[in-house]
């Protein structure tokens, strides 16, 4: 009974845990977009704004279709779940040794995860291509004729791309737990996100030269890429002490 009610402890002190950092992730990225803003509108013109919200509206669209349904799925993805159904127990007494079912079925797990994710990658390239190509032939005239307004789009549809990258990455993080992890990565990547988008504005302003919503396109892209080699980096490590990879790789059932 004591070590049941230490184990729920520690689940609970976990979830509680897990839970500070998710709402971590978003009070600071909530904060940072408020105060790039205010910032923003020293030097940029409202009807850029609202150009950028569009981008914006475009880049949440197609990270939506082209992940959510699949995130939802996999975090209903049993952490180990039984596989009697496809092998007997004496085949299972013959081919596992002891000790070493447990393990072994829980890298499988985080395996089949991981090879799952990369649907939303297939998925999103046609997507971003199809919805950008949507967006520039019925955009208004006054959006089109906003300076580098179709290299910004393409730059935005190369970012949401390189952030779909990032889902492999994310579904271990979701999966393993470890919201630590994720709320350092998301953070550094708000930051940059931030940093980007109001330095590139500042130096357009300043040295006068008009930018359109380009530097709300490259922001994205600092934001994506942080993302991409930082979860690369972090989970990459952790799958080598976890036996598995971040990469799509035959499972053994």
């Amino acid at each position: 009974m004591n070590l049941n009610g230490s184990a729920k402890s520690l689940v609970n002190e976990s979830g509680a845990r897990g839970t500070t950092y998710l709402i971590l992730i978003q009070v600071v990225s909530r904060a940072l977009t408020f105060l790039a803003n205010q910032l923003l509108l020293r030097y940029l013109s409202p009807g850029i704004l609202g150009v950028a919200t569009q981008l914006e509206l475009y880049t949440v669209t197609t990270l939506y279709f082209s992940r959510e349904s699949l995130r939802v799925a996999l975090q209903r993805q049993p952490t180990n779940p039984q596989r009697s159904s496809s092998t007997t127990a004496t085949d299972k007494a013959h081919t596992e040794k002891p000790g070493e079912s447990k393990s072994c079925s829980y890298q499988e797990d985080t395996q089949a995860v991981v090879n799952l994710s990369y649907l939303a990658v297939a998925l999103g390239g046609p997507l971003i291509y199809i919805l950008g190509l949507f967006y520039a032939r019925y955009a208004h005239q006054d959006v089109l004729d906003i300076p580098f307004f179709e290299s910004s789009l393409k730059v935005t549809g190369f970012a949401c791309f390189l952030e779909l990258l990032t889902e492999p990455c994310f579904s271990v993080v979701q999966h393993r737990m470890l919201y630590k992890t994720r709320a350092l990565v998301e953070t550094a990547a708000a930051v940059m996100k931030a940093s980007t988008t109001c330095g590139t504005s500042i130096w357009a302003a300043r040295s006068g030269r008009d930018l359109g919503v380009l530097p709300f396109a490259v922001g994205q892209t600092a934001y994506a890429f942080t993302l991409l080699v930082a979860y690369f980096l972090t989970v990459g490590s952790y799958s080598n002490r976890g036996g598995f990879s971040i990469f799509p790789l035959p499972i053994r059932y």
